[in-house]
């Protein structure tokens, strides 16, 4: 598996373009920063792979709006239920039908302690799961949305996250 680390974030995704350009998978939350990584990827590779939204049924409406004005800007996102609030049984699921080698994740370090213990690039489950975000801080985060005019959902809350919206979402660990 190549280390990764030292890499752009740009450098990441197309090597995972180069080694994988039909089986990328995006998962989206709608939260806060969702737009980030579907209009990173597709700037960089010059389309969007599919993208899954796991509905828990307990999401704000901002969340549900959120993932609706992404569908609107034309990125491809497939909606899939999950039951008892299991993300992550619901996406393994997804992925038994759809077969990605890869999965692009938005995670960020500082986001969860989980989180900050992630490497770049894993392999998990027989999936790749590639972050090519990860390093990213809050600043450089929240300069790439203004610079693109990317559309932000400060409503989002997902009560896997717990009150404080600092623990680990269920899907991805």
């Amino acid at each position: 598996m190549p280390n990764l680390e030292s890499h752009s974030a740009k450098q990441r995704i197309l090597w995972a373009k180069l080694n994988f350009p039909n089986q990328m998978v995006l998962t989206t939350s709608g939260g806060k920063t969702s737009a980030l990584l579907p209009h990173l990827v597709t700037s960089i590779t010059g389309h969007t792979p599919p993208i899954i939204f796991i509905d828990t049924q307990n999401y704000t409406e901002s969340t549900y709006a959120m993932v609706q004005k992404l569908i609107s800007l034309g990125y491809p996102i497939t909606t899939h239920k999950s039951q008892n609030g299991n993300k992550k049984q619901a996406l393994l699921k997804v992925f038994n039908q759809v077969k990605p080698a890869i999965w692009l994740r938005a995670i960020r370090s500082y986001q969860t302690p989980q989180r900050s213990r992630t490497k770049i690039l894993e392999k998990k489950d027989g999936i790749f799961r590639l972050n090519p975000v990860l390093d990213w801080s809050k600043r450089k985060v929240n300069k790439y949305i203004k610079e693109h005019n990317l559309p932000t959902n400060p409503g989002h809350f997902d009560p896997a996250k717990g009150k404080n919206q600092n623990l680990e979402c269920g899907i991805l660990f």
